[in-house]
Protein backbone atom coordinates (compact mmCIF):
# COMPACT_ATOMS: atom_id res chain seq x y z
CA UNK A 1 0.00 0.00 0.00
CA UNK A 2 1.21 3.37 -1.25
CA UNK A 3 2.33 5.75 1.92
CA UNK A 4 0.04 8.84 2.76
CA UNK A 5 2.52 10.58 4.48
CA UNK A 6 3.66 14.25 3.52
CA UNK A 7 6.66 16.34 4.81
CA UNK A 8 6.74 19.88 3.40
CA UNK A 9 9.86 22.06 4.30
CA UNK A 10 8.43 25.58 4.35
CA UNK A 11 11.33 28.48 4.06
CA UNK A 12 10.72 30.92 2.11
CA UNK A 13 8.38 33.17 3.80
CA UNK A 14 6.61 34.77 0.41
CA UNK A 15 2.99 35.53 0.63
CA UNK A 16 2.57 33.00 -2.59
CA UNK A 17 4.83 30.14 -1.01
CA UNK A 18 3.52 30.21 2.19
CA UNK A 19 -0.32 30.12 0.44
CA UNK A 20 0.71 26.90 -1.42
CA UNK A 21 1.99 25.46 1.41
CA UNK A 22 -0.94 25.98 3.22
CA UNK A 23 -3.55 24.76 0.97
CA UNK A 24 -1.07 21.97 0.19
CA UNK A 25 -1.43 21.28 3.95
CA UNK A 26 -4.99 21.51 4.27
CA UNK A 27 -5.64 19.35 0.97
CA UNK A 28 -3.41 16.41 2.25
CA UNK A 29 -5.12 16.64 5.84
CA UNK A 30 -8.85 16.58 4.25
CA UNK A 31 -7.35 13.05 2.22
CA UNK A 32 -6.21 11.99 6.13
CA UNK A 33 -2.84 11.64 5.63
CA UNK A 34 -0.23 12.17 8.03
CA UNK A 35 1.65 15.24 7.77
CA UNK A 36 4.80 16.76 9.16
CA UNK A 37 5.46 20.53 8.05
CA UNK A 38 8.83 22.08 8.91
CA UNK A 39 8.97 25.74 9.03
CA UNK A 40 12.62 27.37 8.70
CA UNK A 41 13.81 30.48 7.82
CA UNK A 42 11.01 33.75 7.14
CA UNK A 43 8.58 31.04 6.99
CA UNK A 44 9.28 30.60 10.31
CA UNK A 45 9.59 33.87 11.19
CA UNK A 46 6.26 34.61 9.68
CA UNK A 47 4.51 31.74 11.97
CA UNK A 48 5.91 32.85 15.03
CA UNK A 49 4.75 36.55 14.57
CA UNK A 50 1.68 35.87 12.96
CA UNK A 51 2.64 37.35 9.86
CA UNK A 52 1.53 33.86 7.74
CA UNK A 53 -1.44 36.42 5.47
CA UNK A 54 0.21 38.77 4.74
CA UNK A 55 0.59 39.89 1.33
CA UNK A 56 -2.67 37.51 0.14
CA UNK A 57 -5.34 39.59 -1.73
CA UNK A 58 -8.31 39.82 0.64
CA UNK A 59 -10.29 37.30 -1.97
CA UNK A 60 -7.63 34.36 -1.18
CA UNK A 61 -8.23 31.89 1.91
CA UNK A 62 -5.27 32.62 4.49
CA UNK A 63 -2.56 30.58 4.55
CA UNK A 64 -2.84 30.60 9.29
CA UNK A 65 -7.08 29.23 8.59
CA UNK A 66 -5.61 26.59 6.15
CA UNK A 67 -3.42 25.46 8.56
CA UNK A 68 -5.23 25.42 11.46
CA UNK A 69 -8.00 24.00 9.28
CA UNK A 70 -5.42 21.09 8.65
CA UNK A 71 -4.23 20.58 12.44
CA UNK A 72 -7.76 20.05 12.88
CA UNK A 73 -8.01 16.74 11.68
CA UNK A 74 -5.67 15.67 14.11
CA UNK A 75 -2.26 14.30 11.63
CA UNK A 76 -0.68 17.62 10.99
CA UNK A 77 2.25 18.29 12.92
CA UNK A 78 4.13 21.69 12.64
CA UNK A 79 8.08 21.89 13.64
CA UNK A 80 11.27 24.36 13.73
CA UNK A 81 14.33 23.40 12.99
CA UNK A 82 16.36 24.23 15.52
CA UNK A 83 18.81 26.28 14.17
CA UNK A 84 16.43 28.39 12.50
CA UNK A 85 14.29 28.81 15.38
CA UNK A 86 17.32 30.06 17.12
CA UNK A 87 17.71 32.74 14.34
CA UNK A 88 14.42 33.99 14.66
CA UNK A 89 15.29 36.32 17.56
CA UNK A 90 12.51 34.61 19.41
CA UNK A 91 12.38 32.79 22.62
CA UNK A 92 12.06 28.93 22.53
CA UNK A 93 8.89 29.28 24.55
CA UNK A 94 7.10 31.77 21.81
CA UNK A 95 8.33 29.64 18.89
CA UNK A 96 6.33 26.53 20.93
CA UNK A 97 3.39 28.34 21.26
CA UNK A 98 3.12 28.00 17.12
CA UNK A 99 4.42 24.66 16.78
CA UNK A 100 4.81 20.96 18.23
CA UNK A 101 8.22 20.52 18.69
CA UNK A 102 11.69 22.60 17.96
CA UNK A 103 13.86 19.84 16.65
CA UNK A 104 17.63 19.22 15.03
CA UNK A 105 17.63 18.81 11.44
CA UNK A 106 19.15 15.13 11.50
CA UNK A 107 15.87 14.19 14.34
CA UNK A 108 13.53 15.94 11.77
CA UNK A 109 14.86 13.96 8.84
CA UNK A 110 14.50 10.69 10.78
CA UNK A 111 11.04 11.55 11.57
CA UNK A 112 10.03 11.65 8.41
CA UNK A 113 11.86 8.34 6.74
CA UNK A 114 9.41 7.14 4.70
CA UNK A 115 7.18 9.66 3.74
CA UNK A 116 6.15 9.00 0.14
CA UNK A 117 5.86 13.18 -0.64
CA UNK A 118 8.82 15.42 0.29
CA UNK A 119 8.57 19.29 -0.29
CA UNK A 120 10.89 21.67 -0.16
CA UNK A 121 8.89 25.43 -0.83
Amino acid sequence: MKSTRLAIFLQDGSPEKIRTAASILASAAALDWEITAIFMGSALRKLVEGRLDEGLRSDEAGASGLIQSARSFGRTSILACTADARSTGHSREQILKHVDDILAMPTILLRIEGAATKLFI
